[in-house]
């Protein structure tokens, strides 16, 4: 009678599922031992290329003005190096001077901006209050619009305040304590004509 694949072995031991169970338990048998075949690497996915990035622009935002990359690299840009020659030092203090000075520009604008506000508030100062005081006790009907009425006309004084204060040189580093409080009087006193002169206008024309 013919023995099948899965009947008794040459050495009397009986095999359950042949070859392939002798070599999952040889394999079972070398990874207890720390003799296990080591697993073939994994290659890595390919990385993308810098140009994959760069390759479509990104045009919904930019910078309002682009920096030359030469000035990241070289921190003496324009120059291309270290200043070597007297000519070199002198043409780099003069830039470096020119940006300290548009830099001091800068602020000294954002300064002078703030200082005729705040000289053109405090000209408004009665009209601020009033519009305050709407906002807190006024007439439901003009606090249902936010007292807009009030709010125009303290905001239409500033406005005009400020163009005076300027027009006045309030803006001058030169002048005192007092000679602001002059010309911030002077400005004043023009707003104050303005008005004056706007509401006889109407009257005027009628007769």
């Amino acid at each position: 009678m013919t023995n099948s694949p899965s009947s008794v072995s040459s050495g009397g031991v009986e095999t359950s599922t042949g070859n392939s169970g002798i070599t999952n338990v040889w394999n079972q048998t070398l990874n207890f031992l720390g003799f296990a075949k080591p697993s073939p690497p994994t290659t890595p996915p390919p990385e993308p290329t810098p140009a994959a990035f760069n390759s479509a622009p990104n045009t919904t935002s930019r910078e309002p003005y682009e920096i030359d990359e030469k000035v990241w690299e070289n921190p003496y840009h324009p120059l291309p190096g270290p200043p070597e020659t007297p000519a070199d030092r002198a043409k780099l203090a003069q830039i470096i001077q020119e940006e300290r000075a548009t830099v001091a520009s800068s602020i000294a604008a954002k300064r002078n901006n703030k200082s005729l506000e705040v000289a053109a508030k405090a000209n408004c100062a009665d009209l601020e209050f009033t519009y305050i005081k709407c906002l807190s006790y006024g007439p439901w009907m003009e606090r249902a619009t936010l007292c807009q009425e009030t709010k125009t006309a303290f905001w239409n004084c500033v406005k005009i305040q400020k163009q005076n204060l300027e027009l006045l040189g309030y803006d001058r580093k030169s002048l005192t304590m007092r000679e602001k409080a002059i010309i911030a009087d002077e400005a004043d006193q023009a707003y104050l004509k303005a008005m004056a002169m706007a509401a006889e206008a109407p009257a005027v024309a009628k007769a």
